[in-house]
């Protein structure tokens, strides 16, 4: 699939501290593996092999969590998600992916995401089994999305950016993830996955 990937890895991780003092949320393991090889395996199996992730908080121990050729993108002031997205988008591809960092995808295909978005002619997919706001971490944006992104410096996805595309996104629900964003579902997934 010729298309790109940007995997979102430059948050501090506040919710999990004290554990995110020490290990960023990518690089946390669970069954043998990081959760951005996890996200990398599934990318390169998919066929996308040009992937971008933007770094800040603890990033040598990221780096040295992955052993795919990646593109690193050192973020020295947060621009929060959406701003990360403005400042890179050079580098993406016509529609590109962003995977949130923090999340372990099961049951997902980037490819049929892919196909899905296409068919749907919006500017945006969003996985999701419940809302736009809370969801599987998972996003597919064409090019002309970004004409969307307001012009301030902190910049979210969530509450910025796709409020402003309306009915131009589409839902995409094929897939399962556990999101490890707060001490209760980091224990559960660890509970799951060792």
């Amino acid at each position: 699939m010729n298309t790109t990937a940007l995997i979102l890895c430059a948050g501090r991780g506040t919710r999990l501290r004290p554990l995110t003092y020490f290990v960023p949320k990518p690089a946390l393991v669970f069954d043998r593996l990081s959760i951005i090889e996890r996200t990398l395996i599934e990318l390169f199996l998919n066929g996308i092999n040009r992937v971008f992730i933007n770094l800040h908080h603890l990033p040598e121990k990221v780096k040295r969590s992955i052993t795919f050729p990646v593109t690193n993108l050192y973020e020295p002031e947060l621009l929060e998600t959406a701003g990360a997205i403005r400042e890179y988008a050079q580098y993406f591809s016509d529609p590109f992916f962003v995977i949130n960092g923090d999340t372990i995808l099961t049951d997902f295909s980037f490819k049929r995401m892919m196909d899905f978005h296409r068919e749907s002619k919006k500017l945006a997919t969003v996985f999701t089994k419940h809302t736009l706001t809370r969801n599987g971490g998972v996003f597919v944006f064409s090019k002309e999305a970004l004409e969307y992104i307001p012009h301030k410096k902190l910049c979210s996805i969530h509450k910025d950016w796709l409020p402003k595309l309306g009915g131009k996104v589409a839902i995409y629900r094929q897939g399962d993830y556990e999101d490890i964003g707060t001490w209760k579902k980091y224990i559960k997934a660890k509970l799951k996955y060792g």
